[in-house]
Protein backbone atom coordinates (compact mmCIF):
# COMPACT_ATOMS: atom_id res chain seq x y z
CA UNK A 1 0.00 0.00 0.00
CA UNK A 2 1.26 3.46 -0.83
CA UNK A 3 -0.02 6.15 1.49
CA UNK A 4 0.94 8.97 -0.89
CA UNK A 5 0.49 11.80 1.57
CA UNK A 6 0.73 14.82 -0.67
CA UNK A 7 -0.84 16.86 2.06
CA UNK A 8 -4.46 17.48 2.83
CA UNK A 9 -5.67 21.04 2.88
CA UNK A 10 -9.00 22.78 2.85
CA UNK A 11 -10.04 26.24 1.81
CA UNK A 12 -12.41 28.52 3.69
CA UNK A 13 -12.87 32.24 3.96
CA UNK A 14 -15.27 32.43 6.90
CA UNK A 15 -15.26 30.65 10.26
CA UNK A 16 -16.94 27.26 10.01
CA UNK A 17 -17.01 27.35 6.22
CA UNK A 18 -14.42 24.58 5.99
CA UNK A 19 -17.12 21.96 6.53
CA UNK A 20 -18.38 22.81 3.03
CA UNK A 21 -15.08 21.72 1.45
CA UNK A 22 -16.13 18.13 0.85
CA UNK A 23 -13.07 17.38 -1.29
CA UNK A 24 -10.74 18.23 1.61
CA UNK A 25 -12.86 16.31 4.12
CA UNK A 26 -12.93 13.22 1.89
CA UNK A 27 -9.17 13.43 1.31
CA UNK A 28 -8.56 13.61 5.08
CA UNK A 29 -10.84 10.61 5.65
CA UNK A 30 -9.06 8.58 2.98
CA UNK A 31 -5.64 9.43 4.41
CA UNK A 32 -6.82 8.42 7.88
CA UNK A 33 -8.18 5.12 6.57
CA UNK A 34 -4.89 4.35 4.84
CA UNK A 35 -2.90 5.11 7.98
CA UNK A 36 -5.18 2.81 9.99
CA UNK A 37 -4.67 0.04 7.40
CA UNK A 38 -0.89 0.42 7.68
CA UNK A 39 -1.22 -0.28 11.39
CA UNK A 40 -2.87 -3.63 10.60
CA UNK A 41 -0.08 -4.92 8.37
CA UNK A 42 1.96 -7.69 9.95
CA UNK A 43 5.42 -8.09 8.51
CA UNK A 44 6.63 -11.64 8.05
CA UNK A 45 9.94 -12.39 9.78
CA UNK A 46 12.88 -13.10 7.53
CA UNK A 47 13.83 -16.78 7.23
CA UNK A 48 16.81 -17.77 9.36
CA UNK A 49 19.04 -18.38 6.35
CA UNK A 50 18.61 -14.75 5.31
CA UNK A 51 19.13 -13.31 8.78
CA UNK A 52 22.20 -15.35 9.69
CA UNK A 53 23.63 -15.41 6.16
CA UNK A 54 24.83 -18.98 6.71
CA UNK A 55 26.19 -20.91 3.76
CA UNK A 56 26.12 -24.70 3.98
Amino acid sequence: MIVANRGVCGIAFEEGEIIKDTEAINAAKKLGERIKELGKIRLKPEPDHLINNKCH
